[in-house]
């Protein structure tokens, strides 16, 4: 049929790939709906490993919380028409792509907070420890990884660690 031609190859791919369980492998999975289909995905909901674009029925009725759930970057509506395919996976690369851009920064931002937060306990085991005020137990801590050159945080860990392997308890 005269048109169809991205939509052949996209089922082609589509076969292929599921014939062969390499989802994880594909840039954009293209997936029939179905009312479990979230629990039919190779992987967990919200950390996909290509982008998923689900294929709603032309007349079956779709349940939005189903639909939600599968957290699609995309959908393509039956008909196809050769738009709706280009759109659904131009859109499905591009949402996918800035999801996992912003969950890179989650996890940066993660290990920050961590960072911050192992850095203040080593600041109140000093202070705890050695008597020392806030800002010098900090300039011990930054004197150290700069005398190391490592991070602040990679001492601060050192210092939490031993002062947990020696069996003191700062809370006290």
């Amino acid at each position: 049929m005269p048109g169809t031609e991205p939509v052949d190859e996209c089922c082609h791919i589509s076969q292929r790939v599921h014939g062969d369980g390499m989802f994880g492998h594909a840039d954009v999975v293209y997936c029939e709906y179905s009312p479990d289909l979230a629990r039919r995905l190779p992987w967990i909901p919200g950390d996909a490993r290509s982008a998923l674009v689900v294929i709603l029925p032309a007349t079956e009725a779709v349940h939005a919380d189903a639909l939600c759930h599968a957290t699609p970057n995309a959908v393509l509506p039956r008909p196809f028409t050769q738009n709706a395919v280009l759109s659904s996976l131009v859109l499905a690369r591009s949402q996918f792509s800035y999801e996992r851009r912003l969950r890179s920064k989650i996890e940066k931002l993660d290990d920050n907070l961590r960072s911050m937060r192992t850095v203040e306990r080593a600041k109140a085991i000093l202070m705890a420890t050695r008597q020392m005020p806030e800002t010098e137990a900090y300039g011990f801590i930054r004197r150290q990884a700069m005398d190391r050159r490592v991070s602040a945080s990679a001492v601060a860990a050192a210092i939490v660690d031993s002062f947990e392997l020696l069996g003191y308890d700062h809370q006290q």
